[in-house]
């Protein structure tokens, strides 16, 4: 429970990724914890959207830059009903198909 609690901690300090290492040592632990498990998907739900917004500036920045096409593609790959916009990420990261 300890390390649930410190999870919480992290949480609330904006420590996502502290979080995230606490709430798996809770889980670790105990694998039955509903609150740890929930948290680490939250967490790790966090890191995955943060990371989709930097890989989203990247293609607004440079947009003919096919790997950050292809990063965004994999990213939107694990969101359920974002098919079609994976198949254009993927169709934009082959160079020469920017338009």
């Amino acid at each position: 429970m300890a390390h649930n609690n410190l999870g919480a901690l992290y949480a609330k300090l904006g420590r996502v990724g502290d979080a995230i290492a606490e709430y798996e040592a809770a889980l670790r632990i105990e694998p039955n914890v509903v609150e740890a498990e929930t948290a680490t998907r939250w967490g790790k739900s966090r890191v995955a959207k943060r990371r989709r917004c930097n890989i989203c500036r990247a293609v607004r920045i440079a947009p003919s830059f096919a790997p950050a096409h292809y990063n965004l593609g994999i990213a939107l790959a694990a969101i359920p009903g974002r098919a079609p916009e994976v198949n254009e990420m993927t169709r934009l990261s082959i160079p020469g198909n920017e338009s």
